[in-house]
């Protein structure tokens, strides 16, 4: 479908019958799974490339991050050359600041994540409270 019926499937055509079918069951078992499979197996990749890398050597920083430049350069000449909306760039820039929480407690890091998580949601709420005090 194009761009504008992916969160609005009406755009391109009807919603009946199994077109409603399969639009349903594709965001059910498909949308966006393969992105959380794929962000938590970088995750542990990042994991398993450094500690080899500390076994070997002792030190992992320059080879994670020689290897996330390179993601970076690919991510965006696949953004910019192929197909926008790549998840590489993303990646890359999360990879920046994974490495430093690599060793971190687990409930520590959730904490960290869900900060995150809840920043774009706080900026909502405050820019529409703003909006409604100054309408």
């Amino acid at each position: 479908m194009i761009g504008a019926a992916y969160s609005n499937p009406t755009m391109y055509g009807d919603l009946t019958g199994l077109n409603k079918w399969v639009w349903i069951l594709s965001h059910v078992f498909a949308d966006m799974k393969f992105i959380s499979i794929f962000s938590m197996l970088f995750g542990a990749g990042i994991l398993l490339m450094t500690r080899k890398a500390e076994e070997r050597t002792g030190k992992s920083a320059r080879h994670h991050y020689r290897r996330t430049f390179w993601l970076l350069v690919i991510g965006l000449i696949h953004a910019y050359l192929l197909r926008y909306g790549d998840i590489l760039v993303t990646y890359a820039i999360c990879g920046l600041g994974i490495y430093l929480l690599r060793k971190v407690r687990p409930g520590r890091q959730f904490t960290i994540g869900l900060i995150f998580v809840l920043i774009p949601f706080v900026l909502y709420l405050f820019f529409r409270v703003v909006d409604a005090v100054l309408a």
